[in-house]
């Protein structure tokens, strides 16, 4: 009777992998800071805090891009809505 070799499978677990991928290092650019802003742009990830330096290009885990990201969307909605009320006030 032939033996059958065994087949061994690496079983991938989707959650490690997730956390692999986010330290995957990518750049990312922080614009340049108008005339009131801060040289530095600044985000916390659990606890943890990163600073940048504006008008750069800085190399981040994904997870830190992907906060970046965010923060910097955050503050254009911000300074969109508050537009709109200086506007609708005049």
């Amino acid at each position: 009777m032939a033996e059958k070799k065994a087949e061994t499978t690496a079983i991938k677990d989707p959650v490690l992998e997730a956390i692999e991928a986010s330290k995957k290092p990518v750049d990312i650019y922080i614009p340049r800071a108008s005339e009131n802003e801060s040289k530095e742009f600044v985000v916390a990830v659990n606890g943890k805090r990163w600073s940048f330096p504006r008008g750069r290009k800085s190399t981040v885990p994904m997870y830190i891009a992907e906060e970046v990201r965010r923060a910097l969307h955050a503050q254009d909605a911000y300074e969109d809505t508050v537009n709109e009320l200086l506007d609708k006030a005049k």
